[in-house]
């Protein structure tokens, strides 16, 4: 349940903002986006469509223990996220389009725990501030393995873009649910979309690359003069 709520008229004023909050708390703000959705920490919006954060909900937190790993939050984020992805891809129009007919049904496992490691790699890439290098190094990995699988099923690179854009837009969508409702986007939302954006973007054109070596090197192959027989072989 998000707790999205307009900030109270009265005398108490210890308004503190997300920063402030994360802090104190020693969460990234990602994990306060996560509380709020959850219901288990308040949030407040000023006239000017600020979020704020009230010291006393802080503190009564850190007094009950409630506070999660970093690892908890992605967990539960990139689980979150793949049942929003997964209810698209199963609803009435995914199922119509021609690149989802064109993977085999004992393929598509095998695709989706893709899917999940991707994901991974995003929710860590949005939530940290750092070791970014590394995970774009290993994003890059699945993404040149999806397009590997992808060649494999037979797909035409129109459609295998197709297909990891809307994979894309699905798992942003999930992380960014405000994106929806456009009078609830705060900076907060700004930064996890535009970081969510620049990875997947950057995994979009390690597709693109991986298809376009496969391309060079059949047509490299194509273009070589044909062997010389051997000894036996002449007539």
């Amino acid at each position: 349940m998000n707790t999205i709520r307009p900030e109270p008229a009265e005398p108490y004023q210890r308004w503190i903002t997300p920063k402030e909050a994360s802090r104190i708390l020693g969460v990234h703000p990602t994990t306060l986006r996560l509380w709020t959705r959850q219901g288990k920490l308040p949030a407040y919006r000023t006239p000017g469509g600020h979020r704020r954060f009230d010291l006393r909900d802080i503190q009564r937190l850190l007094e009950e223990g409630q506070r999660q790993t970093q690892e908890t939050v992605m967990h539960y984020t990139v689980e979150k996220a793949l049942a929003v992805a997964r209810s698209q891809v199963t609803g009435q129009l995914i199922p119509r389009e021609y690149w989802y007919q064109q993977v085999p049904d004992d393929a598509r496992s095998y695709h989706r725990e893709l899917g999940r490691r991707m994901l991974g790699l995003l929710v860590q890439y949005v939530a940290r501030e750092n070791s970014h290098e590394r995970i774009i190094a290993e994003g890059r990995r699945v993404a040149a393995n999806m397009a590997a699988h992808n060649m494999h099923m037979g797909l035409s690179l129109t459609d295998a873009v197709r297909a990891f854009m809307y994979f894309r837009d699905s798992l942003i969508d999930a992380l960014v649910p405000a994106l929806s409702s456009p009078g609830e986007m705060d900076e907060d939302d700004l930064v996890i979309y535009r970081k969510a954006r620049t990875f997947m973007n950057d995994m979009l054109c390690t597709l693109l690359e991986s298809f376009a070596q496969a391309g060079l090197q059949s047509s490299s192959q194509d273009a070589l003069p044909p062997s010389p027989p051997t000894q036996g072989q002449e007539e």
